[in-house]
Parts: C-alpha cells; structure tokens; sequence
C-alpha cells in the first residue's frame, strides 16, 4: 500500500464514526495509569488528621557543591561572605491539603492548597553559625478533577 491509500482508508474509516457512538471506557476494562492510582490513594487519605500528603517530590542532598554563590550579598557583614562554603546541603519540602469536603462540579474534584519550600543550607561552614543560604517558597492554589477517557467502537 502506498501512503496516499493509508490515509484514504484511514479517512473513510473515521469520518464513519459518529461522535454519539464514542462511549466511556468501563472502570473494570483498563488499568488505571500512575497520576490516576496516586489521585485515588490521595483521595481515600486526604481527610485524615494523621496523614500528610505530598505535593512535590521531597528530598534531601546531604552534599551540594556549587560554584555561584552570589559573595556580594553578604559584603556588608564583614568577612562574612568569605567563610561561605561551596559544599552545603539542599533540602524540599512539598505538602498539599485539600480546601474543600464535597465535590464542587464533578464527582470526586478539589480545589487544594500546596506549598513547597526548597532550601541551601550551609551546614558545613565551620566559621559562621550554619545559616541556610537560601530558601524558596511557592504557594499555589490549584483544582484537580478525575477525568474518564474515551474509546472508539470496535
């Protein structure tokens, strides 16, 4: 077959299917994929009062090295900038809670609070007191909903 006749049969296939025909994948018929399995897990938790969930990935690098420390900052403390130290540690912190109880225009949607801290710390600076060198915060309010996938009839 030559390619103009692949999308001629394509065409006349899918200009047969109406757009009423396309009916919704049965729950039972696929395998949920990731982003679903962690909504559903979040969903049967996120009410708990001993249950923190998650937002971002959480992490911990007991050693960073970085070379672009901004010493100019910290010229007005008097040295202090010299004892800054290229190895430190960075940290990420992210949590989300969920705003709402019932469901708001479909079934099993949310509006959520999340908030994510990330963090250089210099925890191996001998000469200054182990100051964190930098932190970074990013509130967000955002809104999560399920969605159903569609599948062509056979």
């Amino acid at each position: 077959m030559t390619l103009s006749e692949i999308r001629d049969k394509c065409g006349a296939q899918t200009s047969e299917i109406e757009v009423d025909s396309i009916k919704p994948i049965a729950a039972s018929s696929t395998t949920p994929g990731l982003i679903s399995k962690r909504f559903n897990n979040e969903s049967r938790t996120e009410f708990e009062p001993y249950v923190i969930t998650p937002h971002r990935v959480n992490f911990y690098l007991p050693f960073y090295t970085t070379n672009s420390i901004n010493k100019f900052a910290y010229q007005t403390y008097g040295g202090y900038e010299e004892n800054l130290e290229d190895l430190e540690s960075k940290f990420q912190i992210s949590l989300k809670v969920p705003l709402n109880h019932k469901s708001l225009f479909i079934e099993g949607d949310g509006i959520y609070l999340g908030f994510t801290l990330q963090a250089l710390w210099q925890v191996y600076s001998s000469n200054i007191s182990k100051p964190f060198r930098e932190t970074n915060y990013q509130p967000e309010i955002f809104y999560a909903a399920p969605f159903r996938l569609a599948t062509l009839p056979e």
